[in-house]
């Protein structure tokens, strides 16, 4: 296996799998520039991905967080349908705790961001 050193020209990120392998690739781009490098591991050609998911941020090539916004409103329409459907049922209290445990937790990870 060979190793190279990165320069400032390499803006690269790569997914690598619990198997150590690397699997995807996503390539960063700018308002005035675009760049686009092959990477390969061994012999093995690694596919270039438009947005990745990454410590459970999803993150594509321009920064814009557009896929991250729509996952996370998937997520966060699942955690209120749960809400609703308790409602009925549940004293303020639990609510209030089930807000915490869902909706809360999703849309707080990744603040610092």
């Amino acid at each position: 296996m060979q190793f190279r050193t990165l320069d400032r020209n390499d803006v690269n990120m790569l997914t690598v799998d619990c198997l150590g392998q690397v699997t995807e690739q996503i390539s960063w781009t700018g308002s005035d520039y675009e760049f686009n490098m092959q990477v390969s591991f061994g012999k093995i050609k690694i596919a270039t991905t438009q947005s990745i998911k990454l410590l459970g941020l999803t993150i594509d090539t321009s920064l814009p967080w557009k896929c991250h916004i729509v996952e996370l409103t998937f997520r966060l329409n699942k955690a209120c349908y749960i809400i609703r459907s308790i409602k009925p049922f549940m004293c303020l209290d639990v609510l209030r705790s089930t807000y915490f445990s869902y909706d809360h937790s999703i849309i707080s990870y990744g603040i610092i961001v």
